[in-house]
């Protein structure tokens, strides 16, 4: 049995049948022509056939930066205020997807009035001029139909931000993860600066009583003493200097990890060396980058939110129709609100259309132009950003690994001049001038040693930032809200 379609409603189902249409541009990802390789010379030690590791902290094996890496994640103010953003986005998109539904409210009234005996009605036969009780109760509803696709691209513009707001998200963490082993690898330094400061302060001791010795048993003169005690104050003078770093380095730690300075000085107490380098590091390939970083992903989300709103701006060059309609209860009585005879309904189509604001429209839709092609300029610039980073950090980390091993053998040459030179001061044969040299220059390759260590690290954490490792977040904090699943589908 067909059932009869009856005006108004017949009329608009050619309308209807164009709701699978959207004006304005279909979104396509910018074709980047992305190098194959890295232009940098890459060490035996490094892989291109790997990609990088979700928790690249983890290859440096120190069970203490994993568990304040952890904390940070947990605790940080600024990732629960990137989460924040998000369901902020997401319910912005909510209002979108609302806009597809029809709006359905409820009304009711009680209006007490009178018409005026002195009006253009008081000469109308019947017409009544007492004080009068009107009770109203119904529902009022109103569908606007998407035919030319304005209302989808404003929800697909609204899930583009959704999408650039959760990269946003991710790029906190890369950065919130690379701070925590930068200023862990700052607190290292600090200590192991200190113990060579302290080592060499024992042998310039040493030192301080041989000059002292000699010059009391009337071998050398008094100069010989003094220049040693001044090396001596010298060297101790750095410590205090040294201890400033150490707590700068802690509470940047503590701040990191949602606490306040000096929360996590007990925990942080303990002495430790800066951690080893992994014995093999997967840095991908360059067109990785275009996955990997959520800078790169979170500009070409908005690229795509962007491009959807052409259409937003073109959708206003067309009419745009709706369904309204009413259905209440009215009557003068109260006790008959709900009888039949109260009943009363309207429904219809509406059609509207600026006619007259074509030029408005226009340059709108200009400006929505101009917008996308600057960000199509933009994403391109983040690329290439992006590969410039990685490059220099490649270069950086490579650089910096040589010349630690450069300073390496340079410091056990130095070590190994002070021994000699202080058997020779003892027996006569230099000045305490040599032994004085060789001591201030074993003190300066050894701290540099220390400083190029851990740069080496710095240089590493560069790299995985530069490479956007790390933004995928531990199991059990998968279930934090507005964390899409790790499987989630590339935009």
């Amino acid at each position: 049995m067909r059932v009869p379609v009856r005006p108004p409603l017949r009329a608009l189902i050619p309308l209807v049948a164009l709701a699978s249409c959207k004006v304005g541009p279909d979104y396509e990802r910018p074709e980047l022509d992305v190098p194959a390789s890295w232009e940098a010379d890459l060490p035996p030690q490094w892989t291109t056939d790997e990609q990088v590791a979700a928790q690249w902290w983890k290859a440096l094996d120190d069970p203490l930066l994993d568990s304040l890496v952890d904390a940070a994640m947990e605790r940080n103010p600024g990732l629960y205020a990137a989460l924040a953003r998000i369901e902020e986005v997401r319910a912005q998109r909510g209002l979108r997807l609302a806009e597809l539904f029809p709006d359905l409210d409820a009304t009711g009234s009680v209006r007490r009035f009178k018409n005026s005996e002195n009006g253009v009605n008081n000469n109308v036969s019947g017409f009544q001029f007492d004080t009068r009780t009107l009770y109203s109760l119904g529902l009022e509803a109103t569908w606007e139909l998407d035919l030319w696709g304005k209302l989808r691209r404003g929800l697909e513009a609204a899930t583009a931000e959704f999408e650039a707001s959760v990269e946003d998200w991710r790029n906190a963490v890369v950065l919130l993860q690379s701070e925590v082993a930068r200023a862990y690898v700052d607190l290292r330094l600090a200590q192991a600066r200190i113990r060579i400061a302290q080592s060499n302060i024992a042998t310039q001791s040493a030192s301080l009583q041989l000059a002292t010795a000699r010059f009391e048993a009337g071998l050398t003169s008094e100069a010989d003493a003094t220049r040693a005690r001044t090396l001596l104050h010298q060297t101790e003078a750095t410590l205090e200097a040294l201890d400033t770093d150490v707590a700068v380095a802690r509470n940047r730690l503590a701040v990191l990890l949602g606490g306040f300075p000096g929360s996590l000085d007990e925990l942080l107490d303990g002495e430790a060396s800066v951690p080893s380098l992994p014995e093999r590091i997967a840095i991908g390939i360059p067109h990785e980058l275009l996955r990997r970083r959520p800078d790169v992903r979170g500009a070409e989300r908005r690229l795509a939110a962007q491009t959807a709103r052409i259409g937003l701006a073109e959708g206003e060059l067309y009419p745009s129709f709706s369904i309204d309609g009413e259905f209440a209860f009215e009557t003068a009585s109260s006790g008959d609100l709900f009888d039949s005879d109260s009943k009363s309904f309207s429904v219809g189509p509406f059609l509207r259309w600026n006619l007259f604001a074509f030029g408005r429209v226009l340059r709108a839709i200009d400006v929505e132009d101009a917008r996308t092609e600057r960000l199509v300029y933009e994403y391109e610039q983040t690329v290439l950003a992006a590969a410039e980073e990685v490059e220099e950090a490649l270069n950086a980390f490579a650089n910096e690994q040589e010349r630690y091993g450069v300073l390496e053998r340079a410091r056990a040459q130095s070590a190994r001049s002070v021994e000699i030179l202080r058997i020779e001061y003892e027996e006569g044969l230099v000045d305490y001038q040599a032994v004085l040299d060789a001591e201030r220059t074993n003190f300066q390759v050894e701290d540099q040693v220390a400083l190029a260590r851990a740069s080496t690290f710095t240089r590493l954490i560069s790299l995985f930032e530069a490479l956007g490792g790390g933004w995928r977040p531990p199991p059990e904090l998968q279930a934090l809200p507005g964390i899409p699943p790790e499987d989630e589908p590339e935009p």
